[in-house]
């Protein structure tokens, strides 16, 4: 016989198993996969100008990964990368005002006053390597 009959059988069984196991959803309450729709969704905020909004996701997106502590310091340097996106989409106007709410938040935030200073100045369409930085540390 060319495919036994046994052998099929258990590759059957170990497909259906694998099939069952990729399409499982993931667990609940896991906060990893919660944070970042919470993180996407706050961006989209942002940048749409809804800045009370967009903070409040990005606290609570923060909330399960980062320690209490460094949370606002999440939050702004989350308004300081849509900042920097609005400025090299050609909107300083935007960009500054993103940056206000970001320096009322963490007004220690050296990312966004650097940042301020670049869009005031009329270099920050030009990215820098130094704006995507880890996080800020709070004085």
């Amino acid at each position: 016989a060319i495919f036994d009959p046994r052998k099929l059988a258990l590759c059957t069984v170990l497909l259906a198993g694998a099939v069952w196991f990729v399409t499982l959803p993931p667990a609940a309450g896991e906060p990893a996969l919660w944070s970042v729709n919470d993180y996407k969704t706050a961006r989209r905020q942002i940048f749409a100008g809804d800045f009370a909004r967009g903070e409040v996701r990005l606290r609570r997106a923060f909330a399960s990964m980062v320690a209490p502590g460094q949370i606002s310091v999440g939050v702004a340097n989350g308004f300081a990368e849509v900042a920097q996106e609005q400025a090299e989409a050609g909107d300083p106007a935007a960009a500054l005002r993103t940056i206000h709410y970001g320096i009322r938040i963490n007004p220690a935030s050296e990312r966004l006053r650097d940042l301020q200073q670049r869009i005031v100045a009329g270099s920050a369409a030009q990215p820098r390597s130094s704006t995507k930085r880890p996080l800020d540390r709070p004085d």
